[in-house]
């Protein structure tokens, strides 16, 4: 079986550790700036061996870095500089907004290079299966094959990235996921500030009802944002559109609720224009 080493600990490494033998991996071992954490995940995941970053890596066909972003180039210059033979291997990284150009030391060495990014929320917790799960991948031809027989062996969707994509394709994961919270986390603090604790639990659980039927919504087949959008701004109620502003004025929400309204209005049609 070709053999995988990933570089990281994190969610996101975890849950590819847990991947690999079902695309045919055996995991040869986890590295990363901390020995222990590489060590209790190698344990966990009956991996080869857990190694501190720097120390000599064993052979692999596939060697994957899962690190945040900003620590993508320090390690690929690490990697680099270790006395391994990179002819024949393959290097990808998860960032969803890099390219392959920031694997360049490893290029430089004969791997063939790429990002492979899955569009998926990784949360404390979860366990999050492969199926279905839409992969970007940008890089060279070499990291492509392989990259794509791991995707189809995990029943994922593959998503072609050219490299001045991937900033906007980031930017919309980041709205619809990160920013997801963030939206749920102003409406809980904004709706319950004058609600008691007991009550602020119960208008907690009628949030995440409404964002999972608003989901619903946005999943049927052949669905659109506009057949979901609904509320005053797509009805056109201007009395209510002013409250709201005035109350947002109150909490400090003024500007992310005229920005939220504009983008609505650029984007979305308006259901009391359409009656006019």
């Amino acid at each position: 079986m070709p053999r995988m080493v990933i570089v990281g600990t994190g969610r996101l490494a975890q849950a590819l550790a847990a991947w690999a033998p079902r695309a045919g991996y055996t995991l040869a071992a986890i590295v990363s700036r901390d020995a222990r954490r590489a060590r209790a995940l190698a344990r966990r995941l009956h991996a080869g061996r857990g190694l501190a970053l720097g120390q000599p890596l064993p052979q692999a066909e596939l060697y994957w870095l899962a690190v945040p972003d900003d620590a993508l180039a320090r390690t690929a210059r690490r990697l680099a500089s270790a006395p391994a033979d990179w002819r024949g291997r393959v290097a990808l990284h998860s960032s969803g907004l890099r390219d392959r150009g920031v694997l360049a030391p490893l290029a430089a060495r004969g791997a063939a290079t790429g990002s492979l990014h899955p569009l998926m929320s990784f949360a404390a917790g979860v366990a999050v299966e492969p199926r279905g799960i839409l992969f970007g991948f940008e890089g060279a031809a070499g990291a492509r094959r392989r990259a794509k027989a791991m995707v189809v062996r995990w029943g994922g969707e593959w998503l072609e990235l050219p490299a001045a994509a991937k900033p906007a394709y980031h930017l919309a994961a980041t709205l619809a996921s990160p920013g997801l919270v963030a939206l749920l986390a102003a409406a809980q603090w904004a709706g319950g500030r004058r609600l008691p604790a007991r009550s602020r639990k119960k208008l907690w659980r009628g949030l995440q009802r409404l964002m999972a039927q608003t989901a619903q919504n946005l999943a049927r087949p052949g669905a659109r944002p506009a057949g979901a959008w609904t509320g005053p701004l797509a009805r056109g109620d201007r009395q209510t559109l002013r409250r709201h502003l005035q109350t947002a004025r109150e909490l400090g929400l003024a500007d992310f609720y005229r920005a939220q309204a504009r983008l609505a209005r650029r984007l979305l049609p308006s259901q009391g224009q359409a009656k006019r």
